[in-house]
């Protein structure tokens, strides 16, 4: 599943797929893999990519850029 709130956080603040992917080193092919849901950011990445966008918004938390987007309430009675 593309990660869409990252995908919206890294263009709202100027920042390219190639500036993450050099941060996290990753090849931009590879990162583009991970945004998009065919592979996985593992956890010292996804601390990294957690500290950058901070600097831009120190209220953004790990939860909000890699896991909310991911959640799928049901309501049921």
């Amino acid at each position: 599943m593309k990660n869409k709130m990252l995908i919206g956080y890294r263009k709202m603040y100027g920042i390219t797929q190639k500036d993450l992917a050099r941060l996290i080193k990753v090849s931009p092919t590879t990162y583009s893999y991970k945004e998009n849901g065919k592979t996985y950011f593992n956890q010292e990445e996804m601390i990294v990519i957690t500290n950058i966008l901070k600097k831009y918004n120190p209220m953004i938390t790990m939860d909000d850029i890699f896991f909310r987007n991911n959640v799928n309430l049901k309501l049921t009675k």
